[in-house]
């Protein structure tokens, strides 16, 4: 499977914006902030918001590959199997790698009748394309890439060229808010927002939504809430976990 992880040097933390209302700041570091908002009679929501532009950064991971199927993909690329990982293994995994670790959380949608499994839409990290996907003729119309830079992120619509031809080198691929996964339920959400912050015309903001218990749409409102202007659903239900710096939330 898929993971994103953050990572911030924390120990010169921004000045911390006005937060959502009923969000309380929880940690931050240079270039993030990490809130959480409580419910009386509900779970609480998460959002970590990441400046590319003040030196954090987003990786993304995946567990081994097993068998390359390397033209199997949806776009004559590779459609691998890939042995999934606990989370907490892929937290060990950021801490070794980079003591400023701050975050890291589930990612991308996958296959769940095979183990080891396919991911079904495209992940491409560090300039190499991992997987195609399997999922070109699911949810048609409601598929999209999040595209990460060293200093921004973009969310376009998935296609043959929004894949090969891009120039960023860490992809990952997600649906729409539309898209219906249970969409009227009330289960765990992972979502992915972007913000241009400082107005200058790129995305510079991301934001990571975190819940085990919200509709898409609510998901969605709590990102443009924090100012994202373009948003992007991630893998969600059971495979929601977040695991930080300040603990295991999820």
């Amino acid at each position: 499977s898929a993971t994103i992880t953050v990572s911030a040097f924390a120990q010169s933390p921004i000045p911390v914006p006005e937060p959502a209302p009923g969000f309380v700041l929880l940690d931050s570091g240079f270039g993030v902030e990490f809130y959480k908002k409580d419910y009386s009679n509900g779970n609480p929501d998460y959002v970590q918001v990441i400046d590319l532009s003040q030196g954090a950064r987003l990786e993304l991971l995946h567990g081994s590959i097993t068998e390359p199927r390397s033209t199997k993909g949806d776009y004559g690329g590779a459609d691998p199997r890939l042995k999934s990982i606990p989370l907490e293994e892929y937290w060990e995994q950021a801490l070794a790698a980079d003591e400023h670790a701050f975050c890291v959380t589930n990612g991308l949608f996958f296959y769940m009748p095979e183990y080891p499994t396919r991911l079904a839409f495209p992940l491409k990290v560090n300039g190499e394309i991992i997987t195609d996907g399997w999922g070109k003729n699911t949810y048609i119309g409601e598929q999209l890439l999040l595209k990460i830079w060293e200093d921004r992120a973009d969310i376009v619509k998935l296609s043959k060229g929004s894949l090969v031809s891009s120039s960023a080198p860490n992809i990952i691929g997600g649906l729409t808010e539309q898209a219906n996964k249970r969409a009227k339920f009330a289960v765990g959400r992972t979502f992915i927002g972007i913000d241009d912050h400082d107005g200058d015309g790129r995305y510079e903001t991301v934001l990571i939504f975190n819940t085990i218990s919200a509709q898409q749409t609510s998901a969605a409102d709590v990102l443009r809430s924090f100012g994202a202007k373009k948003v992007m659903m991630l893998d969600g239900g059971g495979s929601t976990q977040l695991i930080c710096r300040s603990g295991w939330h999820i």
